[in-house]
C-alpha cells in the first residue's frame, strides 16, 4: 500500500530534525576521532614524547602542559583557556571510556532538548495538533534515557522499562550508549522523521 503525503511542510521540518541529529552525531564522532588520535600520538598532535605520554607519569608530562584557547570571538575579549595538552588528557580515558560516555551523554541530552523545545512544537503546528499529541516513540525513549543520565546518575530509572524502542536498558541498568547503538538510534531518528506528514 502507497502512503500518500499530506502535510509537506510538517515533512519538511521533521526532516531537518533528522538530518540535525545525524549532523549533531557526525560532531561526536568527528570529536571522539581527535581526542583518539591526540592520545594515540601525542607527540605528533601534542608536541609530548610518545614514551613520556604512555608512561602516565603527570609530572613528567606537566612538563609539556601548554594552554589553548577555544571559543574565541573576533572582537571580543572574552575567551575560555584550558589546559588540554597536560597530564589530565591522559587520565581522563580512566576509567576506560569517560570522554567517550560524557560526550555521548551530553549529545543525548542536547539533541533531546533541541526536540522538546523546537521541532517537535514546530511540527505539532503544521501539523494542526497539540504538541502533546505528537508521539514520536523514539523520542520518547530518548526522554527516558535522558532523565536518567541526568537525575539518576546515569543508572536507568524505571521509566526506561517502557521504552518502547530502545530496550537496552533495565531499570538498575547503568546506561552506556555505545557506538552500535548510537546508529540504532540515528536509524530509528530517521524512519520516524521520514514517516510524519504521510497518512
Amino acid at each position: 500500500m502507497t502512503r500518500e503525503l499530506k502535510n509537506r511542510a510538517a515533512h519538511d521540518k521533521a526532516c531537518e530534525f533528522g538530518q540535525f541529529f545525524y549532523n549533531a552525531l557526525g560532531t561526536i564522532y568527528d570529536s571522539l576521532l581527535a581526542y583518539r588520535a591526540i592520545t594515540e600520538n601525542p607527540e605528533a598532535f601534542l608536541g609530548i614524547p610518545n614514551q613520556v605520554a604512555l608512561g602516565r607519569d603527570k609530572e613528567a608530562i606537566r612538563k609539556y602542559a601548554s594552554v589553548f584557547s577555544f571559543q574565541r570571538i573576533p572582537g571580543n575579549l572574552e575567551t575560555i583557556f584550558y589546559v588540554t595538552s597536560g597530564p589530565d588528557i591522559f587520565f581522563r580515558s580512566l576509567p576506560a571510556g569517560q570522554n567517550e560516555r560524557y560526550i555521548v551523554n551530553m549529545f543525548i541530552v542536547y539533541v533531546f532538548q533541541v526536540w522538546e523545545s523546537t521541532f517537535r512544537p514546530a511540527i505539532a503546528h503544521l501539523l494542526k495538533i497539540a504538541t502533546k499529541e505528537l508521539r514520536v516513540p523514539i523520542m520518547g525513549d530518548l526522554c527516558k534515557i535522558r532523565n536518567s543520565l541526568l537525575h539518576n546518575h546515569g543508572v536507568a530509572n524505571k521509566d526506561c522499562d517502557r521504552c518502547e524502542v530502545i530496550s537496552d536498558f533495565n531499570s538498575g541498568d547503568k546506561i552506556v550508549i555505545t557506538s552500535e547503538l548510537l546508529w540504532r538510534i540515528k536509524d530509528h531518528v530517521a524512519e520516524s522523521m521520514n514517516a510524519i506528514g504521510y497518512e
